[in-house]
C-alpha cells in the first residue's frame, strides 16, 4: 500500500474555528466530528495542529473528500484554504479556495483519474502570480528567511 495524505491548511483562522467548522462540514454530509486523543498512527484519527494565526488539518486515513472540506471551510470561514493530495509516489495535487472559491490548482498528472480536455489539463499545470496574494503576509514573513540573494551570475 503506498502513500496518501491528504490535508487542509487554513490561513489566518484557530484551530477552534476549524473545528467549528468540520463539525458543520460532518454534519451536512451525514457524520460526525469529535474531538479524541489519539496517536497519529490511528488511521481513523485525523490531527489539527497550529502555527501562528494558521491552522493545519491532516485528515484521517482513506478521507476521500479532502477538497470538499478544503472548501467547506474556506467559504464558512472566510479565508484562504490550500487543499494538499499526495497519492502513492506518483501523484501530489492542490487545490487553492479563497472565500468558498476556487482560485488555482496544480496537477502535475492531469488525466490521473480521468481524461481531461486540453484546456481542464492546462488550467491544473500553474499557480498564476496574481493567486499568491491570497496567501498573505504570514507566508511571506515564513518563506524569506529560506529565499537566497544571488549577486553573482552562474556564468
Amino acid at each position: 500500500m503506498g502513500l496518501f495524505l491528504a490535508l487542509s491548511g487554513v490561513v489566518g483562522a484557530g484551530p477552534e474555528e476549524v473545528k467549528s467548522s468540520l463539525s458543520g462540514f460532518a454534519q451536512s454530509h451525514g457524520g460526525e466530528f469529535e474531538f479524541a486523543e489519539g496517536i497519529a498512527d490511528d488511521p481513523n484519527i485525523g490531527v489539527i495542529t497550529r502555527d501562528g494565526s494558521n491552522t493545519t488539518v491532516v485528515y484521517p486515513d482513506g478521507f476521500c473528500e479532502w477538497n470538499e472540506a478544503s472548501k467547506y471551510l474556506s467559504r464558512t470561514l472566510k479565508k484562504t484554504v490550500f487543499s494538499l493530495h499526495i497519492h502513492d509516489d506518483d501523484l501530489w495535487m492542490f487545490v487553492l479556495f479563497h472565500n468558498g472559491n476556487e482560485m488555482s490548482w496544480f496537477n502535475p498528472i492531469t488525466d490521473y483519474w480521468k481524461e481531461l480536455t486540453r484546456e481542464e489539463k492546462e488550467s491544473r499545470l500553474h499557480l498564476p502570480k496574481n493567486r499568491l496574494r491570497f496567501i498573505g503576509r504570514e507566508i511571506k514573513k515564513a518563506t524569506n528567511p529560506l529565499l537566497i540573494q544571488r549577486s553573482t551570475s552562474l556564468a
